[in-house]
C-alpha cells in the first residue's frame, strides 16, 4: 500500500501500477517494493516501483522483502549483474556467501531465524523481532533451519569512506 498526494494534489492511497521486482538469484529471494533515485521531494515525488532490484546508488533507497529458504546456508551466488555494480564488492572474501554494500541497511527479522556472519568471524543467530543496522561491512547470511526466514529491508545508498 502506498499513501501520498495524487496527481490532483489530493492525499489518497495510490494505485501501484507495476508489481513488485523480484529477483531468484540461488538460495535467497529479494522482492524491491518501492524505490527513489535521489532524495524525494514532497508532496508528489515519493519514488516508484523499481525496475531491478539493484543496491541503490549515493542518496537513494529501496524498500523490500528478502526470504532466505530453510537449509540455504553456503548456496548463495551472487550474478553477474549483481557483481558489477558499483555499489556491491565480492573480491576480498574467499566465503563466496561474503559482501559488502556501499549501503546502510535497516532490518527487521519477520519470521524464521538466520545466523548473520560477519566478515571478522562473528556471528549472531536472528529471530523474529530482532533489528539490524548493516552499515557498509562484509557480512553473510545463512540460514541453517528448517524454516524460511523471511526480512524486512530499506537500503540506502551512501559514499565509500576512503
Amino acid at each position: 500500500m502506498v499513501a501520498g498526494t495524487d496527481a490532483a494534489g489530493e492525499i489518497a492511497f495510490l494505485d501501484v501500477d507495476e508489481p513488485p521486482c523480484r529477483t531468484h538469484p540461488g538460495a535467497s529471494e529479494r522482492v524491491k517494493f518501492w524505490a527513489a533515485s535521489s532524495t524525494p521531494v514532497l508532496p508528489f515525488d515519493i519514488g516508484s516501483t523499481p525496475a531491478d532490484v539493484a543496491f541503490p546508488g549515493v542518496g537513494a533507497i529501496t524498500f523490500g522483502v528478502t526470504c532466505y529458504p530453510s537449509h540455504s546456508a553456503g548456496k548463495r551466488r551472487f550474478t553477474a549483474d549483481e557483481s558489477a555494480q558499483a555499489n556491491f564488492h565480492r573480491a576480498e572474501f574467499t566465503d563466496p556467501t561474503m559482501h559488502q554494500t556501499d549501503t546502510i541497511e535497516l532490518e527487521v527479522i519477520l519470521s524464521g531465524k538466520v545466523d548473520l556472519e560477519l566478515s571478522s568471524g562473528q556471528i549472531r543467530t536472528l529471530v523474529p523481532g530482532n533489528l539490524v543496522v548493516m552499515g557498509g561491512v562484509g557480512h553473510s547470511w545463512k540460514n541453517v533451519y528448517d524454516e524460511p526466514c523471511v526480512v524486512a529491508v530499506v537500503s540506502i545508498g551512501a559514499r565509500p569512506g576512503e
